[in-house]
């Protein structure tokens, strides 16, 4: 039988915790406009050009 071996952790590291949620806010903030912008059919056209689209 195998056993896991657990590694010691290290003290929470708050200022990169603190970047690591402001990164992931700003990634979720990004994709809410851009589902946004998508749900309008009129621009599903250019989902094939995907360079128009971001353009």
């Amino acid at each position: 039988m195998k056993r896991t071996v657990r590694l010691a952790t290290l003290p929470l590291n708050k200022n990169k915790y603190d970047e690591t949620r402001s990164v992931i806010g700003h990634y979720s903030d990004a994709k809410r406009v851009f589902v946004a912008h998508l749900r309008q059919t009129s621009l599903w056209r250019l989902l094939d050009r995907s360079k128009s689209f971001r353009d």
